[in-house]
């Protein structure tokens, strides 16, 4: 039987929900309707004969490339059931959402692949990470005590607004980064409830406002038996005395909680500030994203370039998707901003798949070049290419 793409209808939440919860999840219980999930106008389903069998959806984010926001379409409950697999829903689904979201405004798009092989086929490429570790709790008390005063105390409702402020401070210094959409907050807020209460600290100096940290308490069931750990949901700080304040906040709790977990989202790295080499990858939560340009006028325009130099770099982009990206552009960078326009000589080849993660800073030129992806003969406009996309390496503290 035929399977047929569309926009979701209201009838469609509560099947929908069961069948992401079927397919990503061990849980069994009786699936609500869906309506604080994604918008409706940024969903698509498979349907074959009356039967829903796959479904589609994009948060609204904001994501930081270069010191700016780039509109971006978080891709998320790509599914399809089993028996419906290999007929092409994934792909229609794909291609039917990205020209929505496109035509919504959105000039990136971005996921967290469970299989490679179909989004690369649509141009989506690897073009970042969300790290995940823990390390045990006491070696948090080796870091140094701060250099000028820090006053923690436990936040309250009140604290939200200078909390959004102080994360979307450090956000726009960190590329990949996300500038979350509130319904995606609210939703994930009230799919953690059964997960224990939130607990966080905020850091203070000089009555400001200056870090925060969010974190959960949880028992973790392993071969050993089980065992207590804390698990960081955030830790955000303006500046490392903060920063030390707050793990070492979380390290006094070592004698109860003797193990911390945290994925993503952290100012620096526990690892420059304890003693030890203690810190451990946490393979189970570990993942890596991938990006797709769906505008590349609007992607190159949108992002910044911070202290690159002022160039133009004439692309050939080949996209069999998007026929609107498909071709020759000039991408003129001057004092940090690009101006992206039709034309030029097309003196660098390059597919789209590979565009998006040099976009994301994640692969260089190079490497697209030696892999047959990226084309030319001019060794001067590889080089302009690589450095106004460079980055310090592209991570997210978002799963969605």
């Amino acid at each position: 039987m035929d399977i047929e793409v569309r926009d979701l209808r209201d009838e469609d939440r509560r099947h929908v929900r069961r069948l992401r919860y079927r397919i990503f999840t061990a849980d069994t219980f009786e699936a609500d309707d869906d309506e604080q999930y994604v918008d409706d106008d940024r969903r698509v389903v498979a349907v074959q004969g009356d039967r829903v069998v796959g479904h589609a959806g994009a948060w609204r984010f904001g994501q930081f490339f270069g010191g700016r926001q780039v509109p971006m379409a978080g891709v998320a409950g790509v599914v399809v059931e089993a028996h419906a697999r290999g007929a092409g829903a994934a792909s229609s689904m794909l291609r039917r959402l990205g020209e929505r979201v496109r035509d919504q405004g959105d000039v990136v798009a971005a996921l967290y692949p469970a299989t490679l092989v179909p989004y690369r086929r649509l141009g989506w490429e690897l073009a970042g990470e969300l790290p995940a570790h823990t390390l045990p709790t006491r070696s948090l008390l080796t870091i140094a005590a701060p250099g000028s005063p820090v006053s923690l105390r436990p936040g309250t409702a009140g604290d939200g607004p200078a909390m959004q402020a102080r994360y979307l401070e450090v956000a726009r210094q960190r590329d990949g980064w996300l500038n979350p959409d509130p319904r995606y907050l609210a939703y994930n807020e009230a799919d953690e409830d059964d997960a224990g209460p939130e607990e966080r600290w905020v850091a203070e100096r000089e009555g400001e406002l200056t870090g925060y940290v969010t974190y959960r308490r949880e028992s973790v069931v392993g071969a050993a038996g089980s065992s207590n750990r804390l698990r960081v949901h955030e830790l955000v700080a303006t500046d490392v005395d903060t920063e030390r304040a707050l793990w070492r906040t979380l390290g006094a709790s070592w004698t109860v909680w003797p193990t911390v977990a945290f994925r993503g989202g952290t100012a620096v790295s526990p690892l420059h500030l304890v003693q030890e080499d203690e810190l451990a990858p946490d393979r189970d939560a570990w993942a890596r994203w991938m990006l797709r340009i769906l505008d590349v006028g609007g992607a190159f325009a949108a992002r910044g370039y911070p202290g690159a130099p002022d160039v133009a770099v004439h692309l050939e982009v080949e996209d069999g998707w998007l026929p609107a990206n498909d071709g020759r552009w000039v991408i003129a960078v001057a004092d940090g901003v690009a101006d992206a326009r039709r034309g030029g000589d097309g003196t660098v080849r390059i597919d789209i798949g590979a565009l998006s993660s040099l976009y994301a800073g994640y692969t260089p030129a190079a490497t697209w070049r030696r892999l047959g992806r990226l084309v030319s003969n001019d060794d001067t406009a590889v080089a302009a290419l690589d450095a106004l996309l460079r980055g310090p390496g592209p991570t997210c503290g978002h799963f969605f």
